[in-house]
């Protein structure tokens, strides 16, 4: 990994050292983006504003999922995202598409030709939204495993071959969960370019836990110990988003209630606090819409800015030394609550890299 030279500087002007190293002399070849992970594209010159206070011109979009329809037993896709009109539109654009393990499970040889085929159609059909920016991969998110391996894989080379008759010079990426990258040698390579290795959702949420689910670091290292490199160039991924989850007063799941935050409840006298960042209803109520009964337990996950500055290390000996490093996702909530308002402190995050 290469270095900017920094020339020793008079105490005087520490300070100003201190800026250079941040934004300066810690500056390496690997780039930087966002995940967006919303149903309707609608970014403004502000959110533009802020992606390039922090050097963010790339943008991963999620364009669609693929979910399997029960009643045609075919894969079916869905949540296409939508535009909105002149938005602010990214340098560099990566677009996503979100399979579920359902349609690697059930899907027989003979559809996979004719969904990789429409799949990479409906991508290049959204992009036409985007007409000036820079396509240089495509990528597939799944949580594949051992048993949908085979089916997945012959998907992607299917893709790929799609993508090839399509765009020349358009690679083919693929998601890696943590634990794909651990248990390589059952989940399988995926025959892909490189991959985004998934530094979250580190347990479910659907089971009550006093862990965090989004990012716990005990979790996160144990799956990181040091070993063979993966045979693949990895990019790492790292959460600044945040939910909540709802619990029946039995702790049996509910739901995830996403953009509702701990002011919601905090010093609410229909709420009583159990915990740092769980709370019980204490009479019916509501919250971004959505029941909740008396009893009822909301718990806050969120990353904070310290567990990313732990994680970096922990991906770092995995990283590409000339990849990407990726926050999944953008939202100006999201950047508000995980820096206070200052942008800029993600800044430390990404030269740890």
């Amino acid at each position: 990994m290469h270095h900017i030279h920094c020339p020793r500087i008079p105490l005087l002007f520490s300070a100003v050292l201190g800026l250079m190293i941040l934004f300066g002399c810690n500056q390496t070849t690997r780039s930087r983006a966002f995940y967006y992970w919303k149903t309707t594209y609608n970014l403004t010159a502000r959110d533009g504003e802020t992606l390039d206070q922090l050097g963010i011109h790339t943008l991963y979009i999620r364009m669609f999922d693929v979910i399997w329809d029960k009643a045609s037993a075919s894969p079916l896709p869905t949540g296409k995202i939508s535009v909105a009109s002149n938005p602010f539109a990214p340098e560099v654009l990566v677009p996503v598409v979100f399979l579920t393990q359902e349609v690697m499970k059930n899907m027989v040889p003979s559809q996979i030709p004719h969904l990789a085929r429409n799949v990479v159609g409906q991508i290049f059909r959204q992009l036409e939204s985007f007409p000036n920016a820079s396509i240089p991969q495509i990528q597939m998110d799944c949580d594949w495993t051992p048993t949908s391996k085979e089916t997945y894989f012959h998907f992607l080379k299917q893709i790929d071959a799609e993508i090839k008759t399509r765009r020349k010079g358009v690679a083919l990426s693929a998601t890696i969960r943590l634990h794909q990258l651990r248990h390589r040698r059952s989940n399988g390579i995926p025959p892909v370019s490189r991959g985004v290795l998934m530094a979250y959702h580190t347990t479910s949420p659907t089971e009550y836990s006093s862990t965090n689910s989004i990012l716990d670091l005990p979790t996160v290292s144990g799956y990181l110990r040091k070993e063979e490199a993966y045979p693949l160039p990895l990019d790492v991924a790292m959460p600044v988003f945040s939910w909540a989850v709802q619990y029946d007063d039995r702790k049996q799941f509910i739901r995830l209630l996403r953009d509702v935050g701990q002011e919601s409840v905090s010093n609410n006298p229909d709420w009583h606090q159990e915990s740092d960042l769980l709370f019980q209803a204490s009479k019916d109520t509501w919250l971004n819409h959505q029941r909740i009964m008396s009893g009822d337990l909301v718990e806050f996950e969120t990353p904070t800015l310290e567990n990313l500055q732990e994680l970096s290390p922990l991906l770092k000996a995995h990283a590409d030394p000339k990849g990407t490093v990726l926050f999944f996702d953008y939202h100006a909530n999201h950047i508000q609550r995980i820096t206070d308002g200052n942008p800029s402190k993600l800044e430390a995050i990404l030269a740890a890299f």
